[in-house]
């Protein structure tokens, strides 16, 4: 399932699509706004997603969302319930009957004092905030689960501003840092999904070098870079899991990039299939 993102104009978008292995189709449904820099992890047949940028800035920020969607596999519903600040830039994975989201920026800009360390769990009824302490505060960071734990790599922190190198493991009850040998450095508006072996890991912004093409794996307890050829670098792309292979679609800036690419665990292919439009910032996730 991918929804939403912002084209290279900087237009919202709010369309849903599926890939169902060989192609995309649009699944032309009445569901959440059009937004970017929401976040989308799958429960129980479910996906389930959350906030985001819900239009143009006003007085230096972005407008944020703080609704939760539900896609049953034919419609969204809106589940009206208490929950997280409103915010864009945060990361969810689903753990043990739970999505738990982290971080993100109340303002939707990358103003001092703006982003959020909170932790959330969504157990199909509700939120529940998990008080623990664990990362700081940042945004576009990226999440992924490896069997009983969640993996939280890089974003951009707060109050510095700077991008992170550093890896987080959650286990259902509390936060602790990862002692990741070999890390794949420096990154923001990364991307990462749950691989066979491990959790792959592609591209992403490089504090004052741009961005990355590389694809790293975690394995547990260190990461192995396993190709530098595949997509051209980009940040801000979409990537899940689905059949024992990764899609990877969109990203990269202005212009942004309309490829799909699959990895078969050991090498990136590109498809060339009618799908969604060049976008960035798009939420995508496996049902």
């Amino acid at each position: 399932m991918l929804f939403g993102g912002t084209d290279q104009n900087g237009t919202l978008l709010g369309d849903t699509w599926q890939w169902d292995g060989s192609s995309w189709k649009e699944r032309k449904v009445v569901g959440p706004s059009a937004r970017a820099g929401h976040a989308m992890a799958s429960l129980n047949g479910t996906v389930v997603l959350f906030g985001g940028i819900s239009g143009a800035p006003a007085a230096g920020s972005f407008p944020v969302l703080g609704d939760t969607w539900e896609w049953d596999g034919s419609r969204w519903i809106e589940r009206k319930v208490p929950g997280p600040k409103a915010r864009a830039g945060h990361a969810m994975a689903t753990l043990a009957g739970k999505v738990v989201l982290f971080g993100g920026t109340g303002a939707g800009a990358a103003a001092t004092g703006s982003y959020l360390g909170d932790t959330w769990e969504w157990d199909g009824r509700g939120w529940t905030e998990r008080h623990t302490n664990g990362p700081t505060a940042r945004i576009d960071h990226a999440m992924a689960t490896l069997s009983d734990r969640v993996l939280l790599y890089g974003g951009i922190d707060d109050p510095t501003q700077r991008f992170r190198a550093d890896a987080w493991e959650w286990s259902g009850s509390g936060w602790a840092l990862s002692s990741a040998t070999s890390a794949p450095g420096e990154r923001a508006a990364l991307a990462m999904a749950r691989s066979l072996d491990g959790i792959l890991l592609f591209g992403g912004g490089v504090e004052g070098s741009g961005v990355a093409s590389q694809t790293w794996e975690w394995l547990g307890t260190a990461w192995v870079l396993r190709a530098s050829t595949g997509p051209s670098a980009r940040a801000y792309a979409s990537m899940a899991a689905l059949n024992g292979e990764i899609l990877l679609f969109g990203g990269g800036g202005t212009p942004a990039f309309a490829e799909t690419w699959l990895w078969d665990g050991t090498a990136w292919a590109r498809r060339d299939v009618a799908g969604p439009s060049a976008r960035n910032s798009a939420a995508m996730c496996s049902q």
